[in-house]
């Protein structure tokens, strides 16, 4: 091991942690956000840099991404949060919900990083190329050799079905970047109707807690008047037969007049995805192209099209946004229940 790899490894006490952490060139994806990674183990990570919204014990989604020289090695994987330090805007977290591959390749690569087969170049990582010749044994050793053979076999059998697994994982992800294009930022959207204060006031609604859908004409809440008593409050009614997408007034609070209290989605809406890339990700996607998309949390999946592809000018004026300006629309094949609305998406877009 070089001085400087050697540098780059932190050792602590068992108290501290159970993981030995490494520094390499590493980048964390974060809620469509690229971070520098400060510190891997196999039990976590951290980034510097970090102004997300996390907080402390909430468990987010992220893609680990390893530059090697001649590809990019993207896990995607699922952490929560133990410590953030806004002062020097870092992030710690540990793994949650490892697969045996995924634990396998994250421990292989800060094993190998260790040992000096993995090394760093430039900022990027570089595998070592060596020379290993082996002498003929003579007749003693190979009769000796034989007493071993079948651990040695067992042995070798358990490092192939290692070296197996970690090449069908790197070949998969290297097949992914090479025929997919992948956006992290997504979310099943609907047109809605806003139900807008009349007169300011106090706002009481009319609805159960347990109320998802009201019919066209149907009282859903009415505002009292400041100084008057209840019988002279304005009724707001629903303009159609909808889907209560959501109430933004906590009943009892007070509304200026025109403030939106209820957004509501008539029944037979479609709900369409928006999925917002940078223009360098998007140029390659086109009107019709097929999408296959993954409600975060879940196993849900389903397919769609390209619908439209617009540039979103409220992102991009938006200097605190973080959400990239290029707006993908995509009509799902199938028609989606009122209640994913508002739902985060991860999706997937295919090359060719």
């Amino acid at each position: 091991m070089s001085k400087n790899q050697a540098a780059q490894i932190v050792h602590e006490t068992e108290t501290q942690r159970q993981h030995v952490r490494v520094t390499l060139p590493a980048r964390a994806e974060i809620n469509g956000k690229d971070y520098t990674v400060k510190d891997l183990s196999s039990g976590g990570i951290g980034v510097t840099g970090f102004k997300g919204a996390l907080k402390k014990g909430e468990i987010f989604h992220f893609t680990l991404i390893l530059p090697f020289a001649d590809f990019s090695l993207d896990t995607y994987l699922e952490a929560q949060v133990q410590n953030i330090d806004k002062d020097l805007t870092t992030l710690g977290a540990r793994f949650v919900n490892l697969s045996s591959t995924q634990i396998t390749l994250i421990s292989h690569v800060i094993r190998t990083f260790i040992s000096g087969d993995i090394v760093e170049a430039d900022e990027m990582l570089d595998v070592v190329k060596r020379h290993d010749f082996m002498r003929i044994r003579s007749e003693a050793e190979k009769e000796a050799s034989h007493k071993w053979g079948f651990k040695a076999w067992a042995g070798l059998l358990a490092i192939a079905l290692l070296g197996a697994a970690l090449v069908t994982f790197i070949f998969s992800n290297i097949y992914h970047s090479l025929f997919f294009i992948t956006a992290n930022t997504g979310v099943i959207s609907a047109q809605a109707l806003d139900v807008k204060a009349p007169v300011f006031g106090k706002f009481q609604s009319s609805l159960n807690a347990n109320t998802v859908e009201v019919k066209e004409g149907d009282v859903i809440g009415r505002v009292i008047l400041t100084g008057r008593g209840p019988e002279n409050a304005l009724l707001m009614t629903s303009p159609c037969t909808c889907y209560i997408a959501e109430t933004y007034a906590q009943n009892g609070a007070f509304v200026e007049t025109g403030d939106p209290v209820f957004s509501l989605v008539p029944l037979n809406t479609r709900p369409v995805v928006d999925v917002f890339m940078n223009a360098q990700a998007a140029q390659s996607l086109s009107v019709n192209d097929r999408a296959k998309m993954r409600i975060l949390g879940s196993a849900q999946e389903f397919e769609g099209r390209v619908s439209d592809i617009v540039f979103d000018r409220r992102v991009f004026e938006n200097a605190a946004s973080e959400i990239k300006p290029i707006r993908i629309s995509i009509e799902p094949e199938q028609k989606l229940p009122l209640g994913f609305i508002g739902k985060a998406v991860t999706t997937d877009f295919k090359r060719f």
